[in-house]
């Protein structure tokens, strides 16, 4: 079978990858610190459903980016084996959940702006908190079982190429069951991955029509359409195709590299290529949640204003 390997030098993956985790880590830090002191106030209350949402991506990126910083680290010093499987491990599951939360959030979005007219989507929209909570739930249960399985199996195949001297007919049988678990397993997130870009690009792209459509009624009918309405309207649309973008190229990438290394034998050593991917997905993500959430704004206006109070003392 052709195999091909990809080496990315590991002084440019700290020189990309350092700055880029630092600032998501920092930016989601601070989302979180305005998740925590915006609850006070009924103003800037948020919906449970949006709540959980938010809080799982930010808990996603801060793992994803710790994860990779460590990555950097590992490269640099003598580290322990299973830490890396773990570490690993960890940056698929948080890959995968980071990409069900962005999703969910871009279907909750979708059925608060657009208005839904046939029976099932009308349902899916009157129980969306069951149906939302039920795939999360589902989700990071599949995502846990696959990341314990992951971690477990490359263990064992430490151990034993450890001890290959030991290995008899009993060992063949068992990498013969892995083997046929390992199948189903891709199968599996195939149909997984299709399904879950084939509702993001739904979502977006009826979202986008439906507000440019209904933007363009409002002005050739005359209707009193306020400009700060249309600029809101305008930023939902930019913020969807781009996060719509985003997912796409990212999601496309991880699951090309494993279609790559299922027929072709490919190989990314280390792992570096698709950690550089992620993390500038995570921070694309990460500006794209400061820029979308009002409160996240309103709160670093706020800062702003008390820093610059801070410099500018009145006399």
């Amino acid at each position: 079978m052709f195999s091909y390997i990809v080496n990315m030098n590991m002084v440019a993956f700290a020189i990309v990858n350092v700055p880029v985790s630092i600032a998501s880590i920092l930016m989601n830090i601070f989302f979180a610190y305005c998740m925590i002191f915006s609850q006070k106030g009924p103003v800037n209350s948020i919906k449970p459903l949006l709540n959980v949402l938010l809080w799982s991506l930010i808990g996603c990126n801060l793992i994803l980016n710790i994860l990779n910083l460590l990555f950097v680290f590992f490269d640099f010093v003598e580290w322990v084996p299973w830490i890396h499987i773990l570490s690993e491990a960890g940056i698929l599951f948080a890959m995968w959940t980071g990409f069900t939360a962005s999703l969910a959030l871009n279907v909750c979005y979708y059925f608060q702006i657009v208005p839904v007219r046939r029976p099932c989507l009308t349902w899916m929209k009157k129980h969306i908190r069951l149906f939302v909570y039920l795939a999360l739930f589902v989700d990071r249960l599949f995502f846990l079982s696959e990341f314990l399985v992951r971690v477990i199996w490359d263990i064992s195949a430490m151990n034993l190429n450890s001890t290959r001297g030991h290995v008899n007919i009993t060992s063949e049988t068992t990498d013969l069951g892995i083997d046929i678990l390992s199948h189903i397993d891709f199968w599996i997130r195939c149909c997984y991955f299709l399904l879950c870009l084939g509702i993001m690009l739904a979502s977006s792209s009826a979202t986008v029509v439906y507000l440019r459509n209904h933007i363009k009624r409002m002005e050739e009918n005359g209707s009193s359409f306020s400009a700060l309405r249309k600029k809101q309207q305008m930023k939902v649309t930019v913020l969807g195709m781009i996060q719509g973008v985003l997912y796409f190229l990212a999601s496309g990438w991880l699951m090309t590299e494993e279609l790559l290394a299922y027929f072709v034998a490919f190989k990314d050593q280390h792992g570096h290529l698709i950690c550089t991917v992620m993390a500038l997905y995570s921070l694309g993500t990460t500006i794209l949640l400061g820029v979308g959430q009002a409160n996240f704004c309103l709160m670093a206006k706020n800062i702003g204003r008390k820093l610059q109070t801070l410099k500018c003392p009145l006399p």
